[in-house]
């Protein structure tokens, strides 16, 4: 049976069975289950370096990236881990462990790497004030609906049924 189609309940019964880790989304269980089952294949979860963020030097240009997925090592063939390293501008590479090690180390002193950060942090709290002000004025408790799902019904001319 494919495991894409298998419900999340049927994929942790069969990750239960062989005692691996029942938590994550449906992507994630078949995944695991997957790779359990030897089918290998790329991981995108599981892993600490999952999510670095990585600067790679080529000559005089340093190119941002994050680590998105990993190839468990495959010890019978002597083969390393590879991480899958996706560039801010869409370029991809594998890399071994090492290599990611590296590129971290580069990226927590590359100038380039500061600006992107500063600027994330800047999108994130330009992010968080759009939200503050969006409730500010709204009460979160204090009533019987408050937090409880509600649906509406609209006509084709967007009037409230």
């Amino acid at each position: 049976q494919e495991l894409s189609s298998l419900k999340v309940s049927e994929l942790r019964e069969r990750l239960k069975e062989r005692g691996l880790s029942m938590q994550g989304r449906h992507e994630q269980l078949v995944e695991r289950l997957a790779h359990a089952m030897g089918g290998g294949g790329w991981l995108s979860s599981g892993h600490e370096l999952l999510g670095s963020r990585v600067a790679r030097a080529f000559g005089r240009r340093v190119a941002l990236g994050s680590v998105t997925k990993y190839l468990p090592a495959d010890e019978s063939e002597g083969d390393p881990a590879l991480f899958r390293l996706v560039h801010d501008d869409g370029d991809e590479e594998d890399l071994e462990e090492d290599e990611v090690v590296q590129g971290r180390s580069l990226y927590a002193e590359h100038p380039a790497a500061r600006r992107f950060e500063e600027k994330a942090a800047k999108a994130r709290e330009a992010e968080e004030a759009a939200t503050s002000v969006e409730l500010e004025g709204w009460r979160l408790e204090g009533h019987a609906l408050v937090r409880r799902r509600v649906a509406r019904s609209f006509d084709e001319g967007g009037h409230t049924l």
